[in-house]
């Protein structure tokens, strides 16, 4: 084998082979048994480049913190005697306490590889997925290929994802994309186009997201399949995908197979995300955060079968689906304890370890944590009050500068999201349910908020139209069905946003 060096010239050892691909082999490092090397069969000038602004704009892994290695991205350039890039260094993992994704949401591989696992695993490890694509997203990258085989889960439903060298790269003003894909995965408005001449959008890896979601928290069935009841012959998956042909979004051609769960084991919120990620327009699919948070939502209320043990579904059903799948089956998908002993590599039920990106205790995490709406909703009855009462002196005729009415304003403004922040900072810190308590009403507050801002808006638009001003200066009737008309609307672009 020619010689290699690592970034700083030093001869680099390989160890034995760790796995191959088409293009590449992985080599474990005989000196550094916490890193791999990854080597390129045919090394490309043009992947070195990407490889090196990669290196350099390294996203923030969120689980690092804790030991585990979420991204396995590129940490430093192989070369050869000549200063070629042949292949990198990146973090090596332990395969033995973690399997691929597909692995978990086939029923019949789950039971040999993974027994003990419950629905409350699946759940949270589409959750932690979540949150790391969120980072990436973040950070300006695009995975492009997303889909089953470049992710792995461990025992803790830990996710880590692998083959990045592949994700898509805009930085300094250049882009290298993504050349390849799953079809499988792929939006609609991308099957058939060339992956060499599209630069890809988080969008476009949303709709992977929803699918992977889709697979892992329904028996490994993919939204798009089902019976077809058209007179032609079946179409392909791919077919129902670029048709939006698929059971969930209603379709009268494609019912779903007997085998198949029923789409009512996903809580309601969950069938509207995946509906609006895979029916609805590419701009409108959720991001990866608004999965995450809406997951984190639905094991906050997961039950426990009081019959077997492992059975975990969501409160919204009044009886156990896994009970009933077992009996229409003959097999349970989450079998207990009972019965053979567990493989050497069952991955146990996890002890509830907090989500990736979960508050940590300090001021800064708690602001970096919070969409600025919150601030602002939470601060939304203070601010009403102060203005109110700005009004009201204004309405008996008090006689108050207008310098003195703007920074009574101003202070109110500004000191209701700071008291909104100290008030959450106390809730996380003294008591985590609290905090949840508060993060939950920021779709009510909003709405108000919302509200009020567009019938503030609307009258004073009426006021100038009738040449009154606006109700400030006396038409007090206009208010309360000008406030609800704005309710009734804002509410409407809630429900489609949670759609």
């Amino acid at each position: 084998m020619i010689p290699l060096f690592d970034h700083h010239r030093r001869p680099l050892r390989l160890g034995p082979e760790l796995g191959r691909g088409g293009e590449a082999v992985v080599y474990a490092l005989s000196e550094d048994p916490g890193r791999a090397a990854k080597l390129y069969l045919e090394p490309d000038p043009g992947r070195a480049e990407k490889l090196e602004l990669m290196i350099a704009y390294a996203p923030r892994d969120p689980a690092r913190e804790r030991g585990h290695v979420a991204i396995a991205w590129p940490e430093a350039l192989v070369r050869d005697t000549e200063g070629g890039v042949c292949g990198f260094t990146m973090p090596r993992l332990d395969l033995s306490t973690s399997l691929p994704l597909h692995q978990l949401y086939h029923p019949g591989t789950r039971r040999r590889r993974a027994p003990g696992i419950n629905w409350l695993f699946l759940v949270r490890a589409a959750r932690n997925l979540c949150a790391i694509l969120a980072t990436l997203h973040r950070s300006g990258y695009v995975v492009g290929d997303l889909n089953e085989s470049n992710i792995l889960i461990d025992d803790r439903a830990l996710v880590t994802l692998v083959d990045l060298d592949s994700i898509q790269v805009q930085q300094r003003g250049r882009t290298y994309r993504c050349p390849v894909g799953k079809a499988e995965f792929t939006p609609p408005e991308l099957l058939g186009r060339d992956f060499h001449s599209v630069t890809r959008l988080p969008r476009h890896d949303r709709f992977g997201l929803a699918v992977l979601i889709h697979l892992l928290l329904m028996e490994g069935v993919h939204p798009f399949a089902g019976v077809y009841r058209g007179e032609a012959d079946p179409p392909s998956l791919v077919d129902n995908i670029a048709a939006r042909r698929s059971p969930l979004l209603g379709s009268a051609l494609l019912v779903p197979s007997p085998a198949a769960p029923s789409a009512t084991l996903l809580p309601p919120q969950l069938r509207r995300l995946l509906r609006r990620a895979l029916g609805g327009p590419p701009s409108f699919r959720p991001s990866a955060e608004r999965w995450q948070r809406t997951l984190e939502a639905v094991e906050d209320a997961l039950a426990t079968c009081p019959k077997v043990p492992t059975h975990v579904y969501r409160r919204h059903l009044d009886h156990c689906p896994w009970c009933d799948r077992s009996e229409t089956l003959g097999i349970d998908p989450f079998p207990g304890g009972s019965g053979p002993a567990p493989a050497k590599r069952t991955i146990p039920i996890p002890e509830a370890p907090p989500p990736l990106l979960a508050f940590r205790g300090t001021l800064r995490n708690l602001v970096r944590s919070l969409p600025l709406m919150t601030l602002l909703a939470l601060a939304a009855p203070a601010t009403v009050g102060g203005l109110g009462t700005v009004v009201l002196l204004r309405w008996l005729a008090v006689d108050w500068p207008p310098a003195l009415a703007l920074t009574s304003t101003f202070v109110l403004l500004l000191a209701s999201p700071l008291a909104a922040l100290a008030t959450l900072y106390w809730a996380a810190r003294i008591s985590p349910t609290a905090y949840r308590i508060l993060r939950r009403s920021e779709r009510a507050a909003r709405s108000v908020l919302g509200a009020s801002a567009l019938a503030f808006a609307a009258s004073l638009a009426l006021g100038e139209l009738i040449g009154s001003g606006s109700i400030l200066d006396g038409d007090w009737l206009l208010l309360p069905s000008l406030w609800l008309l704005a309710f009734l609307i804002w509410r409407r672009f809630e429900r489609a946003d949670r759609a």
